[in-house]
């Protein structure tokens, strides 16, 4: 976990990775299989934990920490960045842009 948010449960860090990502809280509950009130609770946990009063704050926070690169979350995840729908081949994204071969 980074510096002060080490306190933060595991469930609440994976949230707040998902809004540095720029998801929703719709997003955020289709992508972990929850409620849009369970997001909506995790993030008051880390808004109280971190003591900033919006998710941005709570953002600017986390990239504060991190060391010289963008959250990765919906790539890394096989997650359209843009629908927060899991693709069902990952790399086809990259691979329909010159990016990774096929295998």
């Amino acid at each position: 976990m980074l510096g002060e948010e080490r306190f933060l449960t595991a469930r609440e860090y994976e949230v707040l990775e998902h809004v540095a990502d720029g998801a929703t809280n719709r997003v955020i509950a289709r992508r972990l299989s929850l409620s849009e009130d369970t997001v909506k609770t995790h993030m008051r946990g880390v808004l109280r934990k971190l003591r900033v009063s919006s998710r941005g704050a709570a953002v600017a926070r986390y990239l504060r920490q991190l060391p010289n690169s963008a959250p990765r979350v919906a790539v890394d995840a096989g997650i359209d960045p843009l629908t927060g729908s899991r693709r069902r081949d990952p790399l086809a994204f990259r691979r329909a842009r010159g990016g990774e071969e096929a295998g």
